[in-house]
C-alpha cells in the first residue's frame, strides 16, 4: 500500500516502509502538484646441423652442388624456426622471374649463400642474418619491396621489408585511405549524406575514403521536423482531444492515477486508492492480453516496490524496463523483466543514470517525475528543492541504449511554473508537462533543438487533465482527469485526437 498525503510532504517524512507520497506513484509532489606478424608456420622442418646433411624435400633446387629444400609456406611469410637463432631467407620472385614460388633457406649457423634463379640464371646473394627478412612477392608489384602506405598497386595485401627488422604493414584496396590510393573515390557532400540516409542539419561521419568529415545535409520543409537528422512529419501535429474514462483502471469513488505507459500502450503502470482521500494507493502493472486490444491483465507491483524501497516512475518503450526512484529522491534506477505478463523484475540498477544522479552532489536537491522516449535515447526529469537557479525540468540524451545517459541540461524554454514532465512523443519533438492542475505541450523542430512554446507569446497548447502519456503516433494519450475535482473523482482516461 502506498500513501499520498495533502497538502505537503518532505522526503524525511517517509518513515513507514509502505507509505508513499503522490510522487512515489506518479512523480507529483502535493505541495506543488499531484504527487602481423601472425605465425603461419607450416609443418616444422628438421634442423640440419650443416647444409651437407640437409634432407631433400619433394621439390628441390641444386645450387653449386648443394641440395636446398623448397619453401612450402605462403609467399612473404616465414615458417617458424624452433631454435630462435636460425635465419630464414626467402628468395624474392619478381614480376620478371619465371619461377612461381619463393625459396626458403634455413641455415644454422648463419652463413652467406648464393642463390641462382633456375629459370634465368640470375644470381642474388642475401645475408642470412639472425632476423627474418620478408620481401613482397605480389605479382602486381614492379619492385622487390613494397613502397608502403602510398603504394598505388591494387590489389595487394603486403608486408614491408624494413631491413634487418621486419615491419608489418597491411596495404589493402581502400585501406590506405589516402588521396594517393587509386582505389578511393572521394564522394561529394550530397553522396555522403545520401549514403548515411541523412537529409537535414550537420552530420559528422566517416566518408568513403575513411576520413572523418562534417557536411551540411540540408534543412526540412515547413511543418517537418528533423529527427536524428532525417526530415519527418511530427507525430504530434495537433492537440485537440476527446476523453473517455477507461473503466478497467478506474474505480467509482476512488483515486485512479496514471503513472507510466510503454510506447504503444501495451503496458501501463497505474495506482488506485480505495478511498476518496488519496491516502493509500496500490500500484499495478497491466499488460494487454492481445496487442492493440486495450484489454489488460493487471498485477499488483506494490510488494516488489516495497521490497526494493523504490517508487515507479516510467516504462521503457518495450514495456520490459521499469524506471524507479529511491525513497530518498536521489537515485534513478532501472529494473527489467523477461517478458510481458510477468513480474520477474530484476534488482534495480543505477548504472544508466550515473551522470544524472551525480547532478545532486553537493546540493540539497531531489529528483522526481521521470519519462523516457520510446527509442530509449532521451530521458527527462525534474530537479527540485535545490535552488532557484537549479530547480526545473531537465533532459539527457545518449547515442545508443547500450550507453549511459549524459548529464542533463535544463530546459530554458520551459519556465519554472511548469513543475514536472509527464510524457514525450515517440519522435521526441513534443514534450508534455504539468502545471497544477492541467497539462501543456511544448514542441521543437529538431531533436537537437530546445523545446519551446509553439503558441508564444500566448499560452502553450493545453489538454484536459494531467499526467499525459502520448502513445506511439500521438493519436491517443493516456492521462488522469478529475471531473468535479478531488481525489475521489480522479479517473484514468484515454484521450483521442479529434
Amino acid at each position: 500500500m502506498y500513501t499520498r498525503a495533502y497538502p505537503s510532504i518532505a522526503p524525511t517524512d517517509l518513515a513507514a516502509p509502505v507509505r508513499f507520497t503522490p510522487l512515489e506513484v506518479g512523480g507529483i509532489v502535493p505541495s506543488v502538484n499531484h504527487a602481423d606478424r601472425v605465425s603461419r608456420a607450416g609443418t616444422r622442418r628438421q634442423r640440419p646441423r650443416d647444409l651437407r646433411n640437409m634432407r631433400v624435400l619433394p621439390t628441390s633446387i641444386v645450387v653449386l652442388g648443394w641440395t636446398f629444400a623448397a619453401c612450402t609456406t605462403d609467399v612473404g611469410v616465414p615458417s617458424s624456426d624452433a631454435g630462435g637463432t636460425d635465419a630464414l631467407v626467402q628468395k624474392e620472385v619478381g614480376a620478371s622471374d619465371d619461377v612461381s614460388s619463393d625459396v626458403s633457406l634455413d641455415t644454422d649457423p648463419p652463413i652467406d649463400v648464393a642463390v641462382i634463379d633456375a629459370a634465368v640464371g640470375e644470381e642474388r646473394r642475401f645475408d642470412a642474418v639472425a632476423e627474418d627478412v620478408v620481401r613482397d612477392a605480389s605479382r602486381n608489384d614492379g619492385s622487390i619491396s613494397d613502397a608502403g602506405a602510398r603504394d598505388a598497386v591494387q590489389p595487394d595485401r603486403l608486408e614491408v621489408d624494413g631491413g634487418a627488422l621486419d615491419a608489418a604493414l597491411v596495404d589493402a584496396p581502400m585501406g590506405d585511405r589516402s588521396p594517393a590510393d587509386a582505389g578511393c573515390v572521394l564522394e561529394n557532400d550530397q553522396a555522403f549524406c545520401a549514403r548515411l540516409g541523412k537529409n537535414c542539419e550537420t552530420v559528422t561521419e566517416t566518408d568513403s575514403c575513411g576520413a572523418l568529415r562534417t557536411a551540411n545535409c540540408g534543412s526540412c520543409a515547413a511543418a517537418m521536423g528533423c529527427v536524428d537528422r532525417v526530415c519527418k512529419t511530427p507525430v504530434c501535429s495537433s492537440f485537440t482531444y476527446s476523453s473517455v474514462v477507461f473503466s478497467p483502471f478506474s474505480l467509482s469513488g476512488s483515486s485512479d492515477f496514471a503513472i507510466a505507459t510503454s510506447a504503444g500502450g501495451e503496458s501501463v503502470v497505474y495506482a488506485q486508492s480505495p478511498g476518496p482521500d488519496c491516502a493509500t494507493s496500490t500500484v499495478y502493472v497491466a499488460d494487454e492480453i492481445t496487442p492493440g486490444s486495450r484489454t489488460y491483465t493487471s498485477r499488483s507491483l506494490t510488494s516488489w516496490l516495497d521490497a526494493n524501497s523504490v517508487a515507479a516512475q516510467a516504462l521503457t518503450g518495450d514495456g520490459l524496463g521499469l524506471i524507479t526512484l529511491t525513497r530518498d529522491f536521489h537515485t534513478f534506477q532501472l529494473a527489467r523483466r523477461s517478458a510481458l505478463q510477468l513480474l520477474d523484475f530484476d534488482a534495480p540498477s543505477a548504472i544508466d543514470f550515473k551522470a544524472v544522479n551525480a547532478m545532486l552532489a553537493g546540493t540539497t536537491g531531489n529528483l522526481r517525475g521521470a519519462v523516457i522516449s520510446a527509442d530509449g535515447l532521451e530521458f527527462c526529469f525534474t530537479i527540485f528543492a535545490a535552488s532557484a537557479a537549479m530547480d526545473g525540468i531537465y533532459c539527457s540524451t545518449r547515442a545508443a541504449t547500450s550507453s549511459r545517459f549524459a548529464t542533463g541540461s535544463r530546459l530554458i524554454g520551459v519556465d519554472a511554473s511548469y513543475t514536472d514532465v509527464t510524457g514525450i512523443s515517440s519522435d521526441r519533438l513534443a514534450l508534455f508537462v504539468f502545471k497544477p492542475w492541467a497539462g501543456f505541450v511544448f514542441t521543437r523542430g529538431s531533436t537537437t533543438a530546445e523545446f519551446s512554446n509553439p503558441n508564444a507569446p500566448n499560452a502553450p497548447p493545453q489538454l484536459a487533465g494531467w499526467q499525459h502519456k502520448p502513445l506511439a503516433d500521438c493519436a491517443t494519450v493516456l492521462a488522469t482527469n478529475a471531473v468535479g475535482g478531488g481525489c475521489g473523482f480522479e479517473d484514468i482516461v484515454f484521450q483521442t485526437r479529434r
